[in-house]
């Protein structure tokens, strides 16, 4: 009788904690009392920093740093939903993103991965080693059978043998400008680990290339349409197609002003945005020219943009600047009836 009654106790115990070792969809494990200032679906992401941690990434692409994320969660790539509140009174060891404790959490299904083709990425560590820091390194699938990229000091581009998840990729050739030490030795190594692949795999918004010469594989994180506008833009050029209350060389003067667009933070003109965000949408350029009362082909640059599209930052969840889009190369910051014509001003 004693041994029957054990196992009844047991048996739920056994099956509560084995829910909580592996959540699946739709079941909220509460972490505390309260009512939560967040709410957010987002995804789990590992940094090999200060010994590696944590973070949750949300859809627009800021980075909170749990107190409290159960082991259970603790797997990079996961699809979450939270409910939380922020800890100001901390600070994060890393510096990457505001504290926050969990509420509730629980884990969501992830969004299905495209094909590789048409897709964009960044390394975010190379076989283990980490990637150095603000020397972006890339890989893109331009069209099927193509790769090109980035590689930390030069452009490159090459082959692409694509087959289930088995992939070679050979033929590679790079540009041939000089870096530092550092910098080209970390080029070497990705464009040699590279040519040593052998299969990938997805997992949410990450890609792993795996090969036999590297012990971890290399982690990409898909690039996002904004995160292709991130950078350093300069004013080169403006356009006064209508009425405006600049006169041209009112407008001439404000050329080499800089634009500094990342996603922990933004600049503009010595006013600084923490944590902004980053909104892009589709644009009519009919609408546009009525909303800004411009005759047809008065602002060519973005009436033959083949898609442009409309940039709006946030920041303390205000408007703070509009941009328009004509291609990724190029942006225009309307004001006062000007239009100011950016363009990157990064070596890559």
């Amino acid at each position: 009788m004693k041994s029957s009654l054990y196992s009844v106790l047991l048996l739920p115990l056994v099956l509560l904690l084995s829910a909580c070792a592996n959540p699946k969809p739709g079941g909220w494990q509460v972490l505390a009392p309260g009512e939560p200032e967040l709410s957010f679906t987002g995804l789990v992401h590992y940094l090999e920093l200060e010994g590696g941690l944590y973070l949750i990434r949300d859809a627009g692409g800021t980075n909170y740093h749990p107190i409290n994320l159960p082991d259970a969660f603790r797997r990079d790539g996961l699809a979450v939903e939270v409910e939380a509140r922020r800890r100001d009174d901390l600070l994060s060891i890393g510096m990457v993103g505001p504290m926050i404790e969990l509420l509730r959490i629980r884990r969501t299904e992830p969004e299905p991965t495209a094909p590789l083709p048409g897709s964009q990425w960044r390394l975010e560590d190379l076989g283990g080693r980490g990637v150095l820091d603000r020397v972006p390194v890339t890989l893109a699938f331009p069209e099927p059978g193509r790769v090109a990229g980035f590689a930390s000091c030069n452009l490159f581009g090459g082959s692409a043998d694509i087959d289930g998840e088995q992939i070679r990729i050979g033929g590679l050739v790079a540009t041939q400008k000089s870096c530092t030490e550092a910098v080209e030795h970390q080029e070497r190594r990705y464009l040699a680990a590279l040519a040593g692949t052998e299969r990938f795999t997805t997992l949410g918004p990450f890609l792993y290339l795996h090969g036999p010469d590297y012990p971890q594989p290399l982690k990409f994180i898909r690039i996002e349409e904004e995160e292709r506008l991130m950078g350093d833009w300069t004013i080169t050029a403006h356009h006064l197609p209508g009425i405006g209350a600049m006169s041209e060389a009112e407008a001439a003067a404000w050329h080499g002003r800089r634009l500094q667009l990342r996603f922990p933070w933004a600049e503009w003109e010595g006013e600084r945005c923490e944590q902004p965000r980053y909104r892009l949408s589709s644009l009519e350029p009919g609408s546009l020219l009525a909303d800004y009362r411009l005759a047809p082909g008065s602002l060519p640059s973005l009436e033959s943009a083949p898609r442009p599209q409309r940039l709006e930052i946030a920041c303390d969840q205000q408007p703070w600047l509009t941009l328009l889009v004509p291609d990724q190369q190029r942006l225009l910051l309307p004001r006062d009836g000007t239009f100011f014509e950016l363009r990157r001003n990064d070596d890559h």
